[in-house]
């Protein structure tokens, strides 16, 4: 899938990527980088030793995490963002400091001379560029050591979340040309929501994050993409303390998918140094997902997707006298439909991907037992999830709420309880007619298999037939127990809601409006509030509002004003968006 060539697919999937380090280590760094005059976090900035060039990326919040080993403990780190001034760190500096440090950055205001930058033409400065890629990229063959993260989701629940750590052989000149060997990988899949489709990477995607060096493949910079798309010099940017060209594109108005975006060229070898782009609007009605053979099997299983949305960005770094593919960073938003299934669902997925290591000394290719073949999903390799699987490398930190073990947690209980759902199926026929024993039995089953523990009390035409208390080694319900009943709180309000409405008082069409005139949202419908499609922003998902709602009582009105009044997600019954 990276970049939608046909050879550089990945089957059914979206991604989200990552990047560490592995060295012998001593001690650990981390830090937070902001914009110095805003204060705002700067993500996916370049972390990097300064005499390998290698190192990590902060996360989208900021944070990264640094393993220092003794070899490196007098270098340098430099930290790089487009736009903003190279920073430059004593190692001992950082240190002798602890905790989590505030790294910030400057604003560089450096801009070309406008008469350099009208001097050349976008079409010189990229023929120039793709002329100088035998010298500014790999042209022996070299042996690279990447780490990616793949999360996906839908509806805001954790579909499938991976991690990798590989070694390629890459050769432009000997067979074999593209090697993948998997080190050390970890996954796990939602059964249910991922509808049976398999998530995950591919060698053969792996190898097309790598752009310039699959130029042939993408209709950008081949000869059918310059024909299909504009490009204009904008401006200049600084990265990595270089002037760069600044080239924007988009699709001219034809009826075939092609992209829009911008890239970065260095001003003084000509070197691709940044891509950032995703299908152009004008053209994405006619994009076709996957190759001919992808096309024809997803026709067979009846199984149609689409791409809503996707950006990618591409890092490129000097090491030596070569530039390399340093880091990546996608976000695609796919549709999947089937109506022979009976389902049609979006899945969100990022994908985190960064070079570790760049040996240009050992050019031997991995034997052929090593290998991971390109076309085989890597999720489906030995996966272990040990809480510290990653403790001998510097990674790109997970945002706070992608934690792959307690995301894990959740994923495999979902499985554990649809497999139960399936054996207590199958024995539903074998169990008694009686009503309260069928009950009774359903019950037990969950609870001894550690799924349940409470009090049931069941009614079928006015007569109680089940009152019973559930417990395990921890609990001793009794019928006085209380529980906190959390959200079940929704279903009686939508129980008295349907009531207030069989009763003539409300209209699901009522707006919230009518009942509170001064709420800032008043058009909003009973109907899609019930349904969660208001767009009310879910107040738990943000960390100040849930501090202070703990730490004092509201009123009613309070509530509806401090924490029910931001702006809307979305525009009222577009979208299904749970909302406490």
């Amino acid at each position: 899938m990276p970049f939608l060539s046909s050879k550089t697919y990945f089957f059914f999937i979206t991604l989200s990527l990552v990047c560490f380090s592995s060295f012998a280590q001593n001690n650990v760094i981390e830090g937070t980088l902001l914009d110095a005059e805003t204060k705002e976090v700067l993500p996916f900035c370049n972390i990097y030793y300064q005499n390998t060039q290698l190192g990590t990326v902060s996360n989208a919040e900021g944070r990264f995490r640094l393993v220092v080993s003794k070899e490196q403990e007098k270098d340098s780190v430099v930290i790089s963002y487009i736009g903003y001034s190279t920073k430059k760190i004593y190692l001992p500096n950082l240190l002798s400091k602890k905790g989590n440090l505030i790294i910030e950055l400057e604003r560089d205001a450096t801009k070309l001379d406008a008469v350099v930058v009208q001097s050349y033409t976008a079409e010189f400065i990229l023929q120039k560029a793709l002329d100088n890629i035998s010298k500014n990229y790999y042209s022996e063959p070299i042996k690279t050591q990447g780490f990616y993260r793949v999360v996906s989701k839908k509806d805001e629940q954790y579909v499938h979340l991976s991690e990798a750590v590989f070694d390629l052989h890459l050769s432009k000149t000997e067979k074999p040309y593209q090697q993948f060997k998997l080190q050390k990988m970890r996954a796990i899949k939602d059964e249910k929501l991922s509808k049976g489709i398999d998530l995950g990477m591919k060698p053969n995607g792996i190898f097309g994050f790598d752009i310039v060096n699959n130029i042939k493949d993408i209709d950008l910079l081949n000869k059918k993409g310059l024909k299909l798309h504009n490009f204009d010099v904008e401006s200049t940017e600084i990265i990595d303390g270089k002037e760069a060209f600044k080239i924007t594109f988009d699709q001219k108005d034809e009826k075939q998918a092609g992209y829009k975006g911008y890239l970065l060229i260095d001003k003084e070898d000509f070197a691709f140094l940044y891509f950032e782009f995703g299908l152009s609007p004008k053209g994405i009605e006619y994009h076709k997902y996957g190759d001919a053979a992808t096309r024809t099997l997803m026709k067979l299983l009846d199984v149609n997707i689409s791409v809503k949305d996707e950006v990618y960005q591409v890092f490129y770094k000097k090491i030596g006298d070569r530039y390399y593919l340093n880091n990546l960073v996608s976000s695609i938003l796919l549709n999947f439909q089937s109506d022979r299934q009976h389902f049609n669902f979006d899945l969100d997925t990022k994908v985190n991907y960064l070079t570790t290591r760049v040996d240009t000394t050992t050019q031997e290719p991995f034997t052929q037992d090593e290998v991971l073949g390109k076309g085989k999903l890597i999720e489906h390799q030995n996966s272990i999830y040990d809480k510290n699987f990653w403790e001998d490398y510097t990674i790109i930190l997970p945002s706070q709420e992608d934690d792959f073990t307690e995301i894990a947690k959740t994923i495999e209980s979902n499985n554990k309880a649809n497999d139960l759902k399936k054996k207590i199926s199958e024995r539903l026929y074998k169990l008694s007619k009686d009503k309260a024993l069928r009950m009774d039995s359903l019950l037990t089953f969950y609870n001894n298999k550690g799924l349940f523990n409470g009090n049931a009390l069941i009614a079928y035409n006015g007569e109680t037939i089940l009152d019973k208390s559930y417990n395990n080694q921890l609990t001793q319900n009794t019928k006085s127990s209380q529980f906190r009943i959390g959200s079940l709180s929704k279903t009686f309000t939508a129980l008295l809601i349907l009531q207030l409405e069989k009763e003539g008082k409300i209209s699901f069409q009522d707006s919230v409006g009518k009942f509170l005139p001064n709420y800032k949202h008043s058009q909003i419908k009973i109907s899609e509030l019930l349904s969660h499609q208001s767009g009310i922003p879910d107040y738990l998902k943000n960390n100040k509002y849930v501090t202070q709602i703990m730490q004092q009582p509201y009123s009613s009105q309070q509530l509806v004003d401090i924490f029910c009044s931001d702006s809307l997600e979305f525009e009222p019954s577009q979208k299904f968006e749970y909302s406490n």
